[in-house]
């Protein structure tokens, strides 16, 4: 158990947050801005190395199913500084977001390794 917490606070980590700013989520907006405080705040807290990368869905009005805001960055404060420019419309292209973030972390250096994917069998089930 003191190991696995040790590496807890020690481990480099990477979250990419993806944020639904669909029209129906216009009035859930305060209680997700929270949210991502509270995630920011936690991941100062740790320490191991934090990155982060933020999108947002629906993407543009040209049929953008996602789109990223914040590449890859150690200035884990600065998600919550984009609120102010999201724009809460359309619909709610969830799948296809998660599809993009995740296609988004294979294309990245994750961990400082190739990803070519050589990984396993496995590596579909992995997010």
């Amino acid at each position: 158990v003191h190991v696995i917490d040790e590496l807890s606070e020690t481990s480099k980590l990477r979250v990419a947050l993806l944020i639904d700013a669909s029209a129906s989520m216009k009035p859930k907006l305060a209680a997700v801005e929270d949210a991502i405080r509270d995630l920011s705040l936690s991941l100062q807290a740790r320490q191991g190395s934090s990155e982060i990368a933020v999108f947002h869905f629906p993407g543009s009005a040209y049929g953008e199913d996602c789109k990223l805001d914040l590449d890859w960055t150690g200035n884990v404060s600065g998600a919550a500084s984009l609120f102010p420019r999201l724009q809460m419309r359309g619909t709610t292209p969830t799948g296809p977001a998660l599809l993009h973030v995740i296609d988004f972390y294979r294309k990245s250096d994750y961990g400082n390794r190739n990803n070519d994917e050589t990984d396993g069998m496995m590596s579909d089930y992995v997010v």
